[in-house]
């Protein structure tokens, strides 16, 4: 090696060693210069790149970093040194990720997640069990999934409700294309079904939502055609309701301080942005900003009094991970920098203090067995199982 970086003091920068002295350099200095002779990359919180390039000239080049580093230099005739130190701690996410699977817990398989409902911590939903449709029970604390009673009558697209202790499905179709003007009720302290009286009309999908002492149901029928009831599950009586501002097919649902949020949809076959709210006090429709995005097949939930929409498509035929938040305090959308799976229709909740995503089908119609889980509190961090 004919030429060493200089040993640099404050008052003589430039100053050149006789390599034939090397032997009288201090053992320390020498395993540091030897160090800094090839690039070091250390990780500190995440990993990032220098804001700088490399060092070189005729007689060799260095360059290393520890986090994002601030310069500073030295040189001689015999090459430059460039080093820098860490800036100050950065904040990062939470890492809830785990290796928990909802879909092999216990033996099962379930796959094709049709509809679910969150009720005192605990997941309720309607599913496929290796070819066997199902009604299921995960309490994620636990992590326990539970078959329970199944004797009613299995349809995908249908709403799930509960009121007093009871989980009312409606609606949906069964691989007959029959069952949509169903109404069965299913006793969580008894673990058993029951059939009510048929809806007015056979709505093939169908969204349920328990807002005060009623069940609202808003679906499709076969032919499009959109309807809107107010259900009484003591007098099993349904109230026909006006229609959101703008009628559609494929919305995402949710809702927050007792009101009802449509977002997104499809009319007359183009995807759209509304955002309406339905206010059952006064039995009324609003809107609230525009989403950034035309959407349909999207989800929704609310988490720290925010309305987060998931994924979905624009098109019909791209997926969409877009993640679109909603600030209520300033009623502005913004979009977070994650991604969301590329599924459409997911069912979507909160759940003890993490937003899940569970299922969706395919452009093609297949349904999948896609689990996410976000947390949402400060930064949405994407999760998967």
């Amino acid at each position: 090696m004919k030429h060493l970086f200089p040993f640099v003091r404050k008052t003589q920068l430039l100053r050149k060693f006789n390599t034939s002295k090397l032997y009288l350099i201090p053992k320390q200095f020498a395993l540091i210069c030897c160090s800094l002779l090839s690039t070091i990359q250390l990780q500190a919180q995440e990993s990032v790149n220098a804001a700088g390039s490399n060092v070189a000239n005729n007689t060799g080049s260095i360059s290393y970093s520890i986090g994002q580093v601030f310069y500073l230099q030295t040189e001689s005739a015999a090459g430059k040194l460039s080093h820098g130190v860490q800036q100050s701690q950065q904040s990062l996410p939470v890492n809830l990720c785990s290796n928990d699977t909802i879909n092999t817990l216990q033996g099962f398989s379930l796959k094709g997640v049709e509809t679910s409902l969150v009720y005192y911590s605990n997941l309720y939903l309607l599913a496929d069990n290796n070819g066997n449709p199902g009604f299921f029970k995960y309490k994620p604390d636990s992590k326990i999934l539970s078959n329970l009673a199944s004797n009613f009558t299995h349809r995908t697209q249908c709403g799930l409700a509960e009121y007093k202790g009871k989980i009312y499905c409606m609606g949906g179709q069964t691989n007959t294309n029959t069952g949509g003007n169903l109404c069965e009720a299913y006793d969580i302290a008894s673990n058993t079904w029951q059939q009510l009286g048929n809806m007015p009309v056979a709505l093939t999908t169908c969204k349920s939502f328990t807002l005060g002492n009623v069940i609202y149901v808003l679906g499709n029928t076969s032919n499009g055609n959109s309807y809107f009831y107010q259900y009484n599950p003591v007098s099993n009586v349904y109230t026909a309701l006006s229609l959101p501002i703008q009628n559609r097919s494929n919305a995402a649902f949710t809702t927050y301080q007792n009101r009802l949020y449509v977002l997104g949809g499809i009319t007359a076959g183009t995807s759209i942005n509304n955002a309406d709210v339905y206010d059952p006090a006064s039995n009324t429709w609003s809107s609230i900003a525009y989403l950034p995005q035309a959407l349909n097949s999207a989800g929704a939930a609310i988490y720290d009094n925010k309305l987060y929409v998931f994924g979905g498509t624009s098109n019909n035929s791209t997926y969409s991970q877009n993640i679109y938040v909603y600030d209520f305090t300033s009623a502005q959308w913004s979009q977070s920098a994650y991604s969301a799976p590329q599924v459409l229709s997911p069912e979507s909740f909160l759940l003890n203090e993490v937003v899940y995503l569970l299922g969706g089908t395919l452009f093609n119609g297949t349904t999948v067995n896609v689990q996410s889980k976000y947390y949402c509190k400060d930064i949405l961090c994407q999760c998967m199982w």
